[in-house]
């Protein structure tokens, strides 16, 4: 029998679908991910991670039943609120996850070493990267917050309102207005 006040924990809170690498050291990969649905769930969110849902049901060392789990990720990355995206590299399994976050309009926070790119790694280049990130990050988060599923993908962030962005916040610097 269903728990009576579990609409009560539910109602109103935000789903994260975890983003993070299953292929290598599927052990440790389970493990983190675990740990990353647990941090989520600590922060009032409800996590969502395919590796925990489907672990011991699919086999990813089997063709058709890896894609039976890449299409459910699919699947579900476009039932969540928001996608988090964790680790050091972005397997071919994230990158699909991330497309169809992307495609939803699927807001995509970048927590940690996530933010891998195919910019050159130089520390400016890094740090540029990292605080792009954390400015869309922050307006990302303002966004959903507020409710609004209306919300530009990253890429057009940078082109089309991150310049604005620094725009404004230098002039209000240069007025005094920023520390």
């Amino acid at each position: 029998m269903a728990d009576p006040h579990a609409h009560e924990f539910l109602d109103g809170k935000i789903v994260v679908f975890i983003c993070s690498p299953f292929k290598g050291d599927t052990a440790v990969n389970i493990k983190k991910a675990k740990k990353y649905c647990k941090m989520a769930l600590e922060s009032g969110f409800i996590p969502y991670a395919p590796h925990t849902a489907l672990n011991g049901v699919l086999n990813d060392n089997k063709q058709a039943e890896r894609e039976t789990a890449l299409i459910i990720s699919s699947e579900m990355v476009k039932r969540c609120d928001i996608l988090w995206v964790f680790g050091d590299t972005i397997t071919e399994g994230m990158k699909r996850e991330i497309e169809a976050a992307s495609d939803h309009r699927i807001p995509i926070r970048f927590i940690g070493g996530a933010a891998a790119s195919t910019e050159p790694d130089t520390v400016e280049t890094w740090i540029e990267r990292e605080l792009s990130r954390e400015r869309y990050n922050c307006f990302i988060d303002d966004l959903v917050k507020e409710n609004d599923h209306d919300h530009p993908t990253y890429e057009e962030w940078r082109r089309d309102i991150e310049p604005d962005v620094i725009k404004e916040a230098k002039e209000k610097k240069s007025k005094g207005e920023l520390s």
